[in-house]
């Protein structure tokens, strides 16, 4: 009906602990919103090795290294997104490179994020 390949699923809404396998087996997360806040969705798909192509939005051009960790388009150009999306669906190899930045991109941040919050509730409860 929409004229998108059979290998396209629509899953609809799921319950946050089931959407982990997805990323994991997603050849590459799209998201393609005009504002976003810090986006949580980047962080589990690169703790799955899962590249992104995102619309320029605040919290994407915050997490999102630009040709590192995924692509970086501009809002509301279809094109720049159908070129990026399928430079990386052709090119495993980049894509399989691209997850593995991500990857190392939140195990540092959460090392470093976990570090840093109890240190300065150790700092508070000394205070």
């Amino acid at each position: 009906q929409l004229g998108v390949p059979h290998h396209v699923h629509f899953l609809g809404q799921l319950e946050h602990p089931k959407l982990f396998p997805y990323y994991g087996a997603a050849r590459v997360l799209v998201n393609t919103s005009k504002h976003e806040g810090y986006p949580k969705t980047f962080i589990e798909a690169f703790a799955n090795g899962t590249p992104i192509v995102a619309t320029a939005t605040n919290g994407a051009q915050e997490v999102l290294e630009d040709s590192v960790t995924g692509f970086i388009v501009p809002l509301q150009n279809e094109h720049a997104l159908a070129e990026k999306l399928s430079l990386l669906l052709a090119d495993k190899e980049r894509a399989r490179l691209m997850g593995e930045r991500g990857r190392t991109f939140v195990r540092g941040l959460t090392t470093d994020t976990t570090e840093e919050v109890v240190g300065l509730w150790k700092s508070i409860v000394t205070s």
